[in-house]
C-alpha cells in the first residue's frame, strides 16, 4: 500500500471536519489553519474575528490616575528603587 500523501492527509483531515456536528465545524476548520500557519512557520493569524479598535483609541485611557504626578519624578523614583 503506498503512502499517503500530505495532500491525502490533508483530504482526510477535512472529511473529517465535515462529519463534526455544526457547532464543532468552526473551531476545527480554526484548528486546521493554525496548523497549516504553524507547518509553514507563518506568523499565527487570528481568525477571531474583526479587530476589536485601534492603538490610538487607548488615548487618555487612565489619564485620571496619572492627574498631577510629573512624569519625570515618577522615572527617578523607579530608577532610584532599581538600584536597591
Amino acid at each position: 500500500m503506498p503512502a499517503a500523501t500530505e495532500k491525502d492527509r490533508r483530504d482526510d483531515l477535512h472529511r473529517l471536519v465535515d462529519e463534526l456536528p455544526e457547532d464543532e465545524v468552526q473551531a476545527a476548520r480554526r484548528f486546521l489553519v493554525y496548523l497549516r500557519d504553524v507547518g509553514r512557520g507563518e506568523p499565527v493569524r487570528n481568525d477571531s474575528g474583526p479587530p476589536k479598535g485601534k492603538l490610538l483609541d487607548l488615548k487618555g485611557l487612565g489619564r485620571e490616575i496619572w492627574h498631577g504626578e510629573d512624569a519625570q519624578t515618577y522615572v527617578d523614583a523607579m530608577r532610584d528603587e532599581w538600584d536597591r
